[in-house]
Order: structure tokens, then C-alpha cells, then sequence
């Protein structure tokens, strides 16, 4: 075990963890060096950091090429990578499936959303971050009967506002199936 200061050895074996362990086993560590130990490696906190970052790249689940520089890393940042990684694959997996950059094309969201044209609101879901963040593509043309508006040869569209709304309650629908 591997501890950055003495009261966290004294709340850790308090819990009832490592209290099989003696002062050889924990490495305690206080702004002098190593309490009751000493250093079995120069670089041994360095190690330590490597096999946590290791540990928690594992939980990826994948082979991982690339370069990673971890400063100032821990459990949690690493574990928000990992997420984020997760997140990346997931999706290139999603658009290689798919063919396009689309994570859903207008013949899914059909599937999906109640709607037909032309008050099918989205085109294409080109991107989704988990469950807090969708996004989509309509493309809007001129002679849309549904922006034609209520005067003859006058174009009226339909409040932008009440218009942006109503994409993001079916983009957000959308986003509630497993993609």
C-alpha cells in the first residue's frame, strides 16, 4: 500500500484495511520522505503513479495506441480519460458501423421519433455525448411547405424560437434509446 501522509494510514487501517500489513508493507509517506520504510527504487513514487495510471487504462477494455502524459494525474482524472476515450471509441465505432458521420440517419430516427415530414424536425444525429449532450441537422429549404407561412406569396416562417425548441425536444427523445 502506498499512502501520501500519516493520517491517512491511521484513517485506512481504522477502517480495517491493511491492518495486516506491517511498516515494511505500507509505504507512509510525510514532507521528510518515508515514515518507519525507506525507498525500495529512486523513482518508486513515479512507479507507483505508472501502475495506478496502467491499472485504470486497463478498465478501457481495448488496445490503446497512442501517447499518454499523465501530470499532476490520480484515480480520478485517470478514470474521467478512460470515460472519455470510452466515449471516442464508442463512437467511431458507431460511425464506421454507419457509414457516414451520422449516428442516426432520417430512416432510424423514423424509427424512433412519432413525426413524419414535414414536421420531422431532424434530419440527422451526428453526435452524442452520453446523456447529457445530442446533436443534430435539419436542413431548411425555401419552399418547405411547413415554413410557407398564412399569406399568399409571403413567406412567414414559424417562430425561430418555438422552431429551435421543438429540434431539441426530439433531438433529446432521440438521445433516450440506446444508439
Amino acid at each position: 500500500a502506498y499512502i501520501d501522509a500519516p493520517p491517512e494510514a491511521k484513517q485506512f487501517q481504522a477502517r480495517g484495511m491493511g491492518t495486516h500489513l506491517g511498516p515494511r508493507d505500507i509505504l507512509v509517506i510525510n514532507s521528510d520522505g518515508p515514515v518507519k520504510n525507506s525507498f525500495r527504487f529512486p523513482n518508486e513514487c513515479v512507479r507507483h503513479k505508472m501502475a495506478d495510471l496502467i491499472g485504470d487504462l486497463v478498465l478501457l477494455g481495448r488496445a490503446l495506441k497512442g501517447r499518454i502524459v499523465a501530470y499532476k494525474s490520480g484515480h480520478s482524472l485517470n478514470q474521467q480519460l478512460v470515460r472519455r476515450l470510452y466515449e471516442a471509441a464508442h463512437q467511431a465505432e458507431r460511425m464506421q458501423t454507419f457509414g457516414t458521420d451520422a449516428v442516426l440517419d432520417i430512416r432510424r430516427i423514423q424509427k424512433i421519433l412519432p413525426h413524419r415530414y414535414p414536421f420531422l424536425l431532424v434530419d440527422k444525429v451526428i453526435e452524442v455525448e452520453g446523456d447529457t449532450r445530442i446533436r443534430g441537422i435539419k436542413n431548411v429549404s425555401f419552399n418547405e411547405q411547413f415554413f410557407q407561412g398564412h399569406f399568399p406569396g409571403t413567406v412567414i416562417k414559424a417562430d425561430p424560437n418555438t422552431d429551435v425548441v421543438e429540434k431539441v425536444r426530439e433531438l433529446k427523445k432521440g438521445g433516450k434509446f440506446n444508439l
